[in-house]
Parts: structure tokens; sequence; C-alpha cells
């Protein structure tokens, strides 16, 4: 049987549109540390900024306390590079519905696996009309 994933292990997200973002809001949410990572590097840049600002219109609605932004921002990272993810608890495909950019996708992180020398749970996203 599986078991939940410990709070302290991070979650992955690659893939920084609308399904990433949301993902990661759930992880951080959820206690995870969470990283972003897209092959267009601006857009988890761009991504980190849309999270905070929902949230802190969560602060102003008075459904988050500022210390409730603080935590889980502080939860949020971007990582530049693919090798960067190594060492995350769960790894969580979110990028678009190309079937040749997510076998590729799947390829690296093959490879990765393969470098890092130990299990790494990689888990994809497609929507139910995609692929």
């Amino acid at each position: 049987m599986q078991q939940a994933l410990s709070v302290d292990r991070q979650v992955a997200i690659i893939g920084s549109g609308v399904m990433g973002r949301g993902i990661a809001m759930v992880a951080a949410a959820a206690g995870h540390p969470v990283c972003l990572y897209d092959v267009n590097g601006p857009a988890s840049i761009q991504a980190l900024a849309a999270i905070r600002q929902h949230w802190q219109h969560q602060v102003g609605q008075g459904k988050l306390s500022a210390a409730q932004l603080d935590r889980l921002c502080g939860r949020l990272s971007r990582a530049e590079h693919l090798s960067q993810l190594a060492r995350a608890g769960l790894v969580i495909e979110a990028i678009a519905e190309d079937l040749a950019a997510k076998q590729a996708l799947f390829g690296q992180l093959e490879q990765l696996v393969l470098k890092v020398g130990r299990q790494l749970d990689i888990v994809g996203n497609m929507r139910p009309n995609g692929l």
C-alpha cells in the first residue's frame, strides 16, 4: 500500500500553466515545499507571482491571514533546470497536451532517475479530452 507523502517532502511540478499553478497551490496549502519548473523559465516566475497575487486577494477578503500568506509563499520556489527536481518526493507533470512533448519530458525524467540512482515518484497529468 502506498503511503501519503510526508509534508517535509518536496512536490515538484513541471509546467506552470493554469493546471500547474493549481497543483502548486494545493500542495503548498497541504504543507509541502513546492518547486515549479517550466521549460520557459519566465513562465514559472509569472506563475509564482500569480499564485501570490491570488493568495493576497484572499488576505484582502479575510480568508487568509498575512502570516498564512507568508508561510504559503515561503513554501514556493522555482527550478531553472530539470535536474534540480532530483530531490523531490513527488514529481507531477502538468505540461501542454502534446504527446511528443510529454514523451520527450518523460525520457528526460528517466535519465534523471538513472543519474540520481534512486526511485523518483512521477505522475502524469492529462485532461480528459487531452491526447
